[in-house]
Parts: C-alpha cells; structure tokens; sequence
C-alpha cells in the first residue's frame, strides 16, 4: 500500500498521523519524506513518530531544500528512528520498495516536491 500525502507542517502530520491510526496495518510503515529546510521538521517528525517506522529521507531541489545527509540528521534528533539518507526522491522511492515486505506500507510525504516524484514513479496522473 502507498499513501501519499503532502503533509509539510505540523497541523497537516497530525491530521496525517490521525488518518494513519485509523487505517490499521499488518506491517511497518515506511516514509519516504522530503521537507524544505524553513519548515518545522522537528514538529512533523515527532508528530509522525507514533506511525512511522522508519523514514528515508529524500533531498530536493531549490534554494529552501536541506542536503539528505542534514535532513536525516535532524529526522533522527527529533523522533530516535531509524532514518536513511538519500539524494532524490525517485531513488528514495526505489529504496522504500525494496524495503517493504508483506503487510507494509510506504509513506510519501513533506512537500509537492517529494509527493509530485511519487505520481510519476507510480504511473499515476497528475
């Protein structure tokens, strides 16, 4: 199952987190999450912790983006889950599939910028 959702501040995580408790799971849930640098990362995180198992962080482009490696960084200050760094989307997206076995679900979320990439790798229109 994928879910995506753009969810980039912390009233729309927890509006997220709530959805994603209603919406029981065998499994992990895998976030494939890619946040500009001006938003509050730390809130979203620890708002989303409760749901997410672990999260791969995913770089983006433009000036207000944060490198995957500073991003992952503050991802794992903010929430002590396990967080992988990688440089695009499309590759994040990859990892998340490989990842996922029976019974997960993977996450995209943070920005237009992470959840856009997603469309396409899924073959969905915009």
């Amino acid at each position: 199952e994928w879910i995506l959702d753009v969810a980039h501040n912390p009233d729309a995580a927890r509006a997220l987190s709530q959805a994603l408790a209603a919406r029981p799971h065998r499994g992990r849930t895998i976030a494939v999450c890619g946040i500009l640098g001006d938003k509050d990362i730390d809130a979203i995180v620890r708002i989303m912790a409760g749901q997410v198992r672990h999260w791969i962080a995913v770089g983006l482009e433009g000036p207000r983006a944060l490198p995957s490696e500073e991003l992952a960084r503050r991802m794992a200050g903010a929430g002590g889950l396990p967080v992988t760094a990688v440089e695009a989307a499309v590759a994040g997206l990859r990892d998340a599939r490989a990842l996922a076995g029976a019974g997960d679900r993977v996450l995209v979320c943070g920005s237009c910028l992470t959840v856009g990439p997603a469309l396409g790798f899924l073959g969905v229109a915009a």
